[in-house]
């Protein structure tokens, strides 16, 4: 987990130009939300198949609510 936050921050730093503090916030956002929603599913009876979480929880965590138009 720590090389790929470490390599997320790389990345979004230079795209960016945000500084860390920023990055943890959204980071621990991004991971939190991921955590409820797979919660969520399991409480849920996982009434989608576990590549359709996948992408729904890639697609928030990469587009926010844009994805969602």
């Amino acid at each position: 987990m720590h090389i790929v936050h470490e390599i997320t921050f790389k990345k979004w730093m230079s795209l960016t130009h945000n500084d860390e503090e920023i990055f943890q916030y959204i980071s621990i956002f991004v991971v939190s939300g991921s955590i409820q929603v797979i919660r969520s599913w399991l409480d849920q009876g996982m009434d989608k198949s576990p590549q359709e979480m996948a992408v729904i929880i890639n697609n928030f965590a990469n587009k926010g609510l844009s994805f969602l138009r």
